[in-house]
């Protein structure tokens, strides 16, 4: 395996999130910790993090202590997480990523970071085409995907030169676009998307990343990277069986 080399050096992965539609499976298992294949959701993502050239990895943990013993193993028994730094930091209640990632802004520090789901879990390194991309402003990775599919996540709308305006949250289909793309999980963010986290008010009792997405858009260039790489919904049961199977193939 070869570590790549970039700019961008800290990561956020969400790991505390209650995974509603992988239920019951997650009244058991958290979310980030369901197999697939010989590994967990959680270690396809750091492995990707860590394979796209990032050193600091902060995980957004509940209070289970399940991740941080996932990550101390990984760190005894692969060569490829020995020199990497870990940090955690809890959210206790699940109160939307919006609340998770804003948990994470002393770990950021006013550096770039990359932002990345459990949820979402791609045939290539997704963190990279992000990370090999950054130009100064934040950047989102997003797919194509089918008109009726795509009420079911964030939509994205453009300016003309594909700059994003704004994005649409589980729209109505009359909404959509006539070719849509959606997020996929894979955010790069600057350091003003934490001023923005602490704008935003509560939907259904969660904090939406995407109201601060649509805020930070309003005042500053924001760029999409359309992904090349398959895209697995892991937080569906559909998803996760095909994701399962994908990497169970895999060494």
């Amino acid at each position: 395996m070869i570590i790549k080399q970039n700019k961008i050096q800290k990561a956020v992965i969400l790991t505390a999130g209650a995974g509603k539609r992988m239920l019951p499976l997650t009244a058991f298992i958290p979310k980030a910790l369901l197999p697939v294949g010989k590994r967990f959701a959680l270690q396809v993502v750091t492995e990707e993090a860590v394979l796209a050239g990032l050193t600091q990895l902060c995980c957004v943990v509940d209070e289970s202590l399940v991740v941080q013993k996932l990550i101390t193993y990984l760190k005894q028994t692969s060569p490829l997480f020995e020199k990497i730094d870990f940090y955690f930091v809890t959210q206790s209640t699940p109160l939307g990523s919006g609340d998770a990632l804003s948990k994470a802004k002393d770990f950021c520090g006013g550096d770039p970071f990359v932002m990345l789901n459990c949820d979402d879990l791609f045939s290539g390194n997704a963190c990279l085409a992000l990370a090999s991309s950054f130009n100064g402003a934040s950047v989102l990775g997003v797919k194509g995907i089918k008109r009726h599919q795509s009420v079911k996540y964030g939509v994205v709308t453009f300016f003309n030169d594909k700059r994003i305006k704004g994005i649409l949250e589980k729209p109505r289909l009359s909404q959509v676009p006539p070719d849509p793309y959606i997020l996929v999980g894979r955010y790069l963010f600057v350091a003003d998307i934490f001023d923005y986290l602490t704008k935003i008010k509560p939907v259904n009792g969660e904090y939406r990343l995407t109201d601060a997405i649509n805020l930070l858009t309003a005042k500053t260039d924001v760029c999409a990277v359309c992904l090349k790489e398959k895209r697995f919904d892991a937080g569906s049961f559909e998803g996760y069986y095909e994701a399962f199977s994908y990497f169970s193939k895999k060494r």
